[in-house]
């Protein structure tokens, strides 16, 4: 969801209270989004239905799967959303951590947070929104890990869960607060960096299956421009139109599995 330039605490995201009220666990295409998907699904129904019938028209069908990319786009879209996230509260937390343990209060400790998460990744940032409303939310008695067991069921995030509890098995324990957020930081830490190799890995895997997807229409455009004349029956007649149709369904079954396969959430 987009924010308005130059606005820290957007209307359309936060609460008449101050509470932010979108999910990140959910991603909503803007319009300007749904065009780009439309445009580029459509081109590439363009091409699918050039070499794989020789017609433009038998695009028609193939683009009546644009909601599915839809789908995809944007679960894509939040996936991204939420690993952008998970670095910022990671990166926030640590300077929350460093507040406290240089003997700042909780709601001065927020501040230094903000400040720290703002200078990294902007003022319209989702981690900056949120630390502004933890920081609202510190100013009328709330505690902060009340504020942190909200965000993450919005979120969904395992470790802003596990970052709430931290803060209640500290005041209950009694321990060294200071101490015990150190220690919780740099396990976090630990557990990003571990994400960002596994993300690698992934990556590399993914780009794999992309090219894979890529080379069996390179290799239909190449025999049509170098030897249409050998492949000509399967575009003449009834039986050459089921026999390309089936190898298209087939094609797009793999691409979508392939997808599905690469597509792990760390």
């Amino acid at each position: 969801m987009q924010e308005k330039k130059g606005s820290s605490e957007p209307s359309e995201n936060i609460s008449k209270k101050g509470y932010k009220t979108d999910h990140y666990d959910k991603y909503r295409l803007s319009s300007r989004e749904k065009i780009y998907c439309a445009a580029v699904w459509a081109a590439m129904s363009l091409l699918l239905g050039r070499l794989f019938f020789h017609s433009f028209i038998a695009a028609l069908p193939v683009f009546c799967a644009l909601p599915l990319i839809q789908k995809y786009y944007a679960g894509s879209k939040k996936e991204k959303r939420l690993d952008s996230f998970s670095v910022q509260f990671c990166d926030a937390m640590s300077a929350y951590a460093a507040a406290i343990s240089s003997g700042y209060s909780a709601e001065n400790a927020v501040n230094e947070a903000i400040k720290e998460t703002e200078r990294a990744y902007g003022r319209e940032s989702d981690m900056v929104i949120e630390l502004m409303i933890i920081k609202r939310r510190l100013t009328v008695g709330e505690t902060i890990e009340n504020a942190l067991s909200e965000l993450s069921e919005r979120s969904g995030s395992e470790e802003i869960m596990e970052m709430a509890e931290v803060f209640s098995q500290a005041k209950r324990s009694g321990g060294s607060l200071p101490k015990i957020l150190r220690h919780t930081v740099q396990a976090l830490e630990r557990k990003q960096r571990l994400k960002e190799e596994i993300k690698t890995i992934i990556t590399a895997k993914r780009l794999e299956h992309r090219i894979m997807c890529i080379m069996p229409l390179v290799i239909l455009l190449y025999v049509n421009l170098a030897g249409a004349e050998f492949i000509a029956p399967l575009y003449d007649g009834l039986r050459g139109k089921v026999i390309m149709g089936a190898a298209l369904g087939i094609y797009l079954f793999a691409v979508a599995l392939g997808e599905k396969l690469v597509r792990i959430r760390v």
